[in-house]
């Protein structure tokens, strides 16, 4: 059995980013429930969820389709899924969304998804996602350049910030260095759409499942999770 787990930890760093709608754990006073998540294969997937409630509340966990009611502290398991994003969301007793997030489950084969995201001044940010359990390296290209100076691993759940992008389209694509064929191994065109009046303020950045996706943001910047950062630690059992 092969698993990718992510703990809730504090760090720094300048360009992973969590991509929610909801705040993460911080040192002020929000407080994140969720103290890990991960999935693994056995061979399909199944993702753990990990809740540790503060003052004996319970929530209602949904992960995919499936739906946990009155959830304590422990670790939640749901599943099988095929390959692909999984939406994961908590909600508390009001019904309110806690923590919400994309999972992407890649047992197959190596998984990639894209996301555009407007910080709060109004800026595009391509995002991108790489999953896998064996480490394979990537090379990431935007509108046919190469980003970054060197190939990259998978980004451990997270979705790695490629930079600042003007408003129209752009193509991320993808090259698989452990394929044997030539082609790219994935390839999609996104549209950077962060021109509203209200940037700024948050009331004009979309919801998640558009191609622009929310990203909360802390002190102006693109948030690498603010002082919760989620800390990945990859284990292997046999």
């Amino acid at each position: 059995m092969r698993l990718r787990q992510v703990l809730v930890a504090l760090s720094a760093a300048s360009t992973v980013v969590l991509v929610t709608s909801v705040a993460p754990a911080s040192a002020g006073d929000v407080y994140q429930p969720v103290t890990s998540f991960g999935y693994y294969c056995d061979p399909e997937g199944y993702i753990d969820i990990a809740v540790s409630p503060q003052n004996d509340k319970s929530y209602d966990l949904h992960i995919g389709d499936e739906e946990f009611t009155d959830v304590g502290d422990g670790t939640q398991t749901g599943g099988p899924f095929a390959d692909g994003l999984v939406l994961v969301q908590l909600f508390d007793v009001d019904q309110s969304v806690v923590f919400e997030l994309d999972i992407l489950v890649a047992c197959d084969e190596p998984g990639v998804d894209v996301k555009v995201v407007c910080d709060d001044e109004g800026m595009g940010h391509l995002l991108v996602n790489i999953a896998d359990l064996e480490q394979f390296d990537y090379d990431v290209y935007v509108d046919g350049t190469q980003w970054g100076a060197e190939s990259i691993t998978d980004t451990d759940l997270y979705y790695l910030d490629l930079g600042e992008y003007p408003e129209g389209s752009h193509t991320v694509s993808v090259d698989w260095l452990d394929d044997e064929t030539e082609d790219f191994f994935f390839e999609e065109t996104v549209t950077v759409d962060c021109n509203d009046d209200d940037s700024g303020s948050g009331a004009g950045i979309p919801t998640v499942g558009s191609d622009t996706a929310p990203l909360m943001v802390v002190g102006g910047l693109l948030m690498v999770v603010g002082a919760g950062l989620l800390v990945g630690r990859r284990l292997r059992t046999a």
